[in-house]
């Protein structure tokens, strides 16, 4: 992405560190919101100050995360129009069955996460949906390595055919991609 004039933006997520996250979704609970509302504003703020250096093109800041910073990804892009482009890496699946299976060993109900903010996530948005209704026409790529243990690679060439039969649908199938490597 830098090669092609993007200011590639992977920030360290304040939600790392086995159970540390709970804390920040409990205190943000009053206000009504939760983890991934904080975590959008600071996405915001950073942007607002990425846009103030003399080298970023603001049309040109791009969003990469791997494992849950792929999950940020797709869920900090559909919320901020501002990010030009969003590439998951190691999380773009079915959230829900993700979340809940009981017969997948990296499943969220055998993991410290397993308490991760994701309430509901199985009656409202999957991430095929974040891609194609909320980041469209914006480029989006999906990485996946087919021996990473987050989630089989099926699961996650599922939920991104769905996104790559939108783009296609629209027209914009060359601003589409998926690695699966």
């Amino acid at each position: 992405m830098a090669d092609r004039g993007f200011v590639v933006f992977t920030p360290f997520g304040n939600w790392t560190g086995e159970t540390r996250f709970r804390w920040i979704d409990r205190i943000a609970k009053p206000m009504k919101a939760g983890l991934w509302s904080t975590v959008a504003r600071e996405h915001q703020q950073l942007i607002r100050w990425l846009k103030t250096l003399p080298f970023v093109d603001p049309s040109r800041i791009a969003l990469y995360g791997k494992s849950i910073g792929g999950q940020t990804a797709s869920l900090v892009a559909s919320m901020i129009p501002e990010y030009a482009l969003s590439i998951p890496c190691a999380y773009f699946n079915e959230g829900a069955r993700k979340e809940t299976s009981i017969y997948f060993p990296t499943s969220f109900v055998y993991h410290v996460d397993s308490e991760m903010p994701m309430w509901n996530r199985g009656h409202t948005i999957e991430y095929a949906e974040m891609a194609y209704r909320l980041i469209f026409p914006r480029p989006f790529m999906v990485e996946h390595g087919r021996q990473d243990g987050i989630a089989p690679p099926e699961w996650v060439e599922y939920e991104y055919t769905k996104v790559s039969d939108y783009y296609e649908r629209m027209g914009k199938g060359d601003l589409t991609e998926i690695d699966l490597h």
